[in-house]
């Protein structure tokens, strides 16, 4: 057709060219940034007119049917078109353009799964979009020490070192785009156990030994792996103390393991000897302190009172040789009062007895009280005739308001057996009598050991003052503690 139009204006004398049209891609096919793709004719009849005859521009372009030059900000995507130029001379051109928006550059880039120092660090950079080509460079910052990044394919990886780190990775195009992320966080020590031994290793003692982790990541748990911790102590799994109250002596080993929220652990094995409990006693005479407890299995506490003093006594006369007849008169005596035991809080030891009469008898001592009641029998009167000493309280137990303590038993009553002969007096005055006893008993774990346990012990009673004779002091009070 264009042949013969040339032949046809040749023929008039008219001289002209065949109109053509060149069609150039654009230098740049990505999404979201500057689409140029020139179209130019030469040849025909200018001016020129350009069109789109058919297929579709990239989406967010256009073409300028004055420069032929199709332009705009395309979207992704798969493009073919045909441009069309027309002169004024009603010749035509055409020419067919495709091809593809590629997706803008982007890069992701997420955290490494371990962050634990002297473990596998690796955190990965992949890129999509863009023109192909990539290559990733650190552009800003500083990767995890013992760590570096891998150009070509952007993971950063290694055995990192403990501490706080920053960095900007950015890929790089055939093309020229690039997309940087920054990545930070931070490398925690490596988890470690800290297992220092208990302070105590003593049977009926109490048995603390404390587990310590370090490191790692989140929340720790503690549990016993391997051997046996001492009978009578557990773990807590929770802080990964083992503690309790020895009930066995002898050797023990034991492995704790602490595993943190990444599933590490670390394990240390702990080991030892319970030694036994050492036996003893100590016995503690009139008057009042503190006991501190020791170990034990079982503890034996005995109490006596002090006990209330013999009574003195007086004789009447003198008496010479023969002065004993049968019908000589019979000569009363009174044997002088006993003087209270002393013994514990709100405890009144028992008085001495009394003897009346030439009978030479003697009534038995008063008994020794606290609030009112009485309880087992306290030793008898040491003198010859004495009477036997009065009731003391016995305790089952240690009470808060008096603590350790017991009373004093009867005084032993009266005087001895006496006989009227020449040249003679009266015998010694009636003996001291003995103080009240309890004892309580407490099986190990009934008392904390270290604690203390207040007592206070009566003394004994004075004898009775006589003009002739005086009477025997009361035993003293004491406690005795024995343990095992």
């Amino acid at each position: 057709m264009t042949n013969v139009l040339q032949q046809v204006l040749a023929a008039e004398g008219i001289v002209t060219t065949v109109l053509s049209l060149a069609s150039y891609a654009s230098t740049y096919n990505v999404a979201g940034h500057s689409f140029s793709q020139t179209n130019g004719a030469s040849g025909g009849t200018t001016p020129y007119t350009y069109s789109i005859s058919s297929g579709s521009v990239p989406s967010g372009t256009s073409i300028n049917s004055a420069t032929g030059t199709v332009s705009g900000t395309p979207s992704a995507g798969g493009f073919s078109y045909t441009v069309k130029v027309s002169d004024s001379g009603s010749q035509v051109a055409t020419s067919v353009v495709s091809g593809t928006i590629t997706a803008a550059l982007s890069l992701y880039s997420p955290a490494s799964s371990t962050l634990t120092a002297g473990e596998s660090y690796s955190q990965s950079n992949t890129a999509s979009g863009g023109t192909g080509g990539n290559t990733y460079s650190i552009s800003g910052g500083s990767v995890p020490s013992g760590t570096s990044i891998n150009s070509s394919t952007g993971t950063v990886s290694g055995t990192p070192s403990a501490g706080a780190f920053g960095y900007d990775v950015t890929v790089t195009d055939s093309g020229g785009q690039t997309s940087t992320n920054y990545v930070s966080g931070t490398i925690t020590a490596a988890l470690s156990l800290y297992s220092p031994v208990s302070g105590t290793t003593a049977a009926r003692q109490t048995y603390a030994q404390g587990n310590t982790a370090s490191g790692g990541s989140g929340s720790y748990t503690y549990s016993i792996t391997g051997g046996s911790v001492p009978a009578g102590t557990t773990l807590n799994s929770s802080n990964g103390t083992v503690s309790g109250t020895p009930t066995t002596a002898g050797g023990f080993g034991y492995d704790v393991t602490v595993t943190d929220s990444s599933s590490n652990t670390a394990t240390n094995y702990v080991s030892g000897t319970i030694s036994a409990v050492v036996p003893g006693s100590v016995t503690y005479e009139s008057g009042s302190g503190n006991f501190t407890i020791p170990p034990f299995n079982s503890l034996a506490i005995q109490l006596w009172g002090g006990g209330g003093g013999g009574g003195g006594f007086t004789a009447p006369g003198t008496f010479v040789a023969g002065s004993n007849g049968a019908s000589s008169t019979a000569y009363g005596i009174t044997a002088g009062p006993g003087i209270a035991g002393s013994a514990g809080a709100s405890t009144t030891g028992g008085a001495g007895g009394s003897a009346a009469g030439e009978n030479y008898s003697s009534a038995a001592g008063t008994a020794g009280t606290i609030g009112g009641s009485a309880g087992g029998d306290g030793a008898g009167g040491a003198g010859g005739d004495g009477g036997a000493g009065g009731a003391g309280l016995a305790y089952g137990t240690i009470s808060s308001g008096h603590p350790g303590s017991a009373p004093g038993g009867g005084g032993g009553g009266g005087a001895s057996t006496f006989t009227v002969e020449e040249s003679s007096g009266w015998d010694a005055g009636g003996g001291g009598g003995g103080g009240g006893f309890a004892q309580s008993d407490f099986a190990a774990g009934s008392l904390a050991v270290g604690g203390t346990i207040s007592w206070v012990v009566g003394a004994g009673g004075a004898g009775g003052a006589g003009a002739t004779a005086a009477g025997g002091a009361g035993a003293a009070g004491y406690v005795a503690f024995t343990w095992d």
